[in-house]
């Protein structure tokens, strides 16, 4: 923003301003100097003023001079998702008098997305040898942008598992389905959770492919790429009792 002392006299303080109505969506700001004096305050005021910065020069802005500045400020982790007004105000003082004028355009808008945390899923799988089962690890990683609050994984393992031995304390076997469900709680960004734990099989037949799924069930905030949320290994018996991952 720039503000010019058009007056013959000499402006004692410029004064930049951003307001937004209601609580805002914005947090810390920071300042710079474009041309003219260097900012003296630069603020976020929670009264529902913005930013409050003023530019003083050995409190003097001459006559038919300018001032600019750039404001930088980031959006509240906390921010309501919708369409905000900012509008911007500039002044001067001369001698006790104030004057102020808006900006043209006197407002414009900006629009905070919704919060979203894209988890992507994988599922790795090895066979102890003559062990009759097959060892698992699902893993989910949160790429972001936002931290992740919360999210469900399920695997569905082979129709031959019996049971499930090894399960995490955040996991539950459901035999019916042949399901594993796993909660990951809270993940930063590129954070990650890891589920192991053994399916052991019944009888199996030579040459017979043994498929598992893992898949993003659930998660908090929105999850804006669906493509990762599933994963997927086949192991193969070679035996009876002799697996291949």
């Amino acid at each position: 923003m720039t503000i010019t002392n058009r007056d013959p006299s000499i402006a004692r303080v410029a004064r930049f301003r951003l307001t937004t109505p209601g609580p805002s969506p914005l947090g810390n700001a920071s300042c710079a100097a474009a041309t003219g004096p260097l900012p003296g305050i630069c603020a976020t005021n929670t009264a529902g003023a913005l930013l409050h910065v003023e530019h003083v020069h050995e409190n003097r802005l001459p006559a038919r001079t300018t001032a600019t500045t750039v404001i930088t400020t980031t959006v509240r982790p906390d921010a309501q998702p919708g369409t905000y007004t900012i509008t911007p105000f500039g002044g001067f003082s001369d001698t006790g008098l104030d004057k102020s004028e808006t900006f043209a355009p006197q407002t414009f808008t900006f629009t905070v997305q919704p919060r979203q945390a894209d988890l992507a899923v994988s599922l790795s799988a090895s066979a102890p040898l003559l062990g009759g089962g097959i060892d698992y690890t699902a893993t989910a990683t949160n790429h972001g942008p936002a931290p992740l609050n919360s999210a469900t994984l399920t695997t569905r393992l082979p129709d031959q598992t019996t049971t499930v031995t090894g399960l995490p304390s955040t996991c539950t076997y459901q035999d019916s389905t042949k399901t594993v469900t796993c909660s990951t709680g809270s993940l930063t960004v590129t954070g990650s959770a890891q589920f192991a734990f053994r399916a052991q099989l019944g009888l199996l037949t030579v040459g017979q492919n043994l498929h598992a799924t893992a898949t993003r069930a659930a998660s908090s905030p929105e999850d804006p790429g669906p493509a990762n949320d599933t994963a997927t290994t086949t192991c193969s018996a070679l035996t009876s009792l002799l697996i291949s991952c």
